[in-house]
């Protein structure tokens, strides 16, 4: 019984950590432009239009982001593609000017992704398999009890 208890605090602790690891994932994905943007607010926002287009456009961004995540993305259509890109480009117009700055930052914060992801995988994993040790420790308990009691 002690060893289903342990069993079952590796799985608790295995599917935490999965989860916290994808968290750190998606913050790690969005962080560098998120700081690119807040250090050079004063150019981006000086009037109330470029705001909302921009804050239009990176909301538009991060779902775009989330469903690639996702995996809902695949297999879209190549012209509805060149549609959000035309409606990203034209709300972040005046962000373009730092397109490669900003592009570095999208592929850091890519690569801290992955990195990130690659551990949510690992732990989701280890939860599983903990979590199959776990039934299986179960059943094999259940069914001692069982035939300790005549019953099978």
């Amino acid at each position: 019984m002690a060893e289903n208890t342990t069993v079952e605090k590796k799985k608790m602790s295995y599917r935490a950590k999965s989860i916290m690891y994808k968290a750190i994932a998606f913050f790690m994905l969005i962080s560098p432009i998120a700081i690119w943007i807040i250090v050079n607010r004063q150019q981006y926002f000086t009037d109330v239009e470029n705001g909302v287009k921009i804050g239009l456009g990176c909301v538009i961004a991060l779902l775009v982001a989330l469903f690639m995540i996702l995996g809902k993305m695949k297999g879209l259509n190549p012209i509805v593609w060149l549609c959000i890109l035309e409606l990203l480009a034209y709300l972040l117009s005046t962000l373009i000017s730092d397109i490669l700055w900003i592009n570095l930052c999208a592929i850091i914060g890519e690569a801290f992704y992955m990195a990130f992801n690659l551990l949510y995988k690992k732990y989701n994993n280890l939860a599983n398999i903990t979590n199959e040790q776990f039934v299986k420790e179960q059943v094999k308990e259940d069914f001692q009890i069982a035939k300790r009691s005549g019953r099978r």
